[in-house]
């Protein structure tokens, strides 16, 4: 309690209730969407709490054991897509792929 983490019981309460994105979600602690994230999302979405806590409690188990060595862990950036610096094809280009797409697949 003491390093902010919660019980494994608290910790899988949080995760089935996350929203998603579940990156962009407020976590307690790293620990828990670590932990929810490789148990797995679905898991926890789909299974009753009687199959999917006692799963869910090992891999919080796992991360809480790196947090109590002084394992500094944090929840990944969501990657964010490259703006384009294409520009877009003209009709006349768009045409011609599109000829060229009919030619290769013989429509």
């Amino acid at each position: 309690a003491e390093l902010g983490l919660p019980t494994p019981e608290r910790a899988y309460e949080e995760a089935c209730l996350a929203p998603s994105p579940k990156l962009h979600a407020s976590w307690s602690h790293p620990a828990v969407y670590l932990a929810g994230r490789d148990y797995g999302w679905h898991n926890l979405a789909n299974l009753s709490q009687q199959e999917a806590l006692p799963g869910y409690r090992e891999s919080y188990q796992h991360w809480v054991s790196k947090v109590l060595k002084g394992e500094a862990i944090t929840i990944p950036e969501r990657a964010m897509l490259p703006e384009s610096s294409e520009t877009p094809m003209s009709l006349d280009e768009r045409k011609q792929a599109l000829k060229e797409l009919r030619t290769k697949l013989g429509i």
